[in-house]
């Protein structure tokens, strides 16, 4: 799938609402959310980045790279209770 700020595979969207119960549509929102938190992956070498903000109720977690100048989305999940705290403690 592919629009102007977003891309992902079809393939990998679908098995990841399978896994996740997250759709890479729903993950979209959490680039909205001002409160976002960013977080460069294990491997400096790799432009890979964690986000974790709100889509809707859930706070979820992004993993996204940068593609042809839009945001590829890797994966999405809820986020896990470590990363829902920090995201809640930064929040105002």
């Amino acid at each position: 799938m592919q629009d102007e700020r977003f891309s992902w595979h079809d393939d990998k969207a679908s098995g990841n609402l399978k896994k996740h119960k997250v759709s890479f549509e729903t993950a979209r929102l959490v680039f909205d959310d001002v409160y976002a938190l960013d977080d460069q992956g294990p491997d400096p070498d790799e432009e890979r980045w964690l986000r974790i903000g709100m889509a809707g109720l859930d706070v979820l977690a992004v993993v996204y790279t940068e593609r042809q100048g839009r945001v590829h989305i890797i994966s999405a999940r809820k986020a896990q209770k470590h990363e829902q705290k920090a995201y809640a403690k930064q929040r105002p």
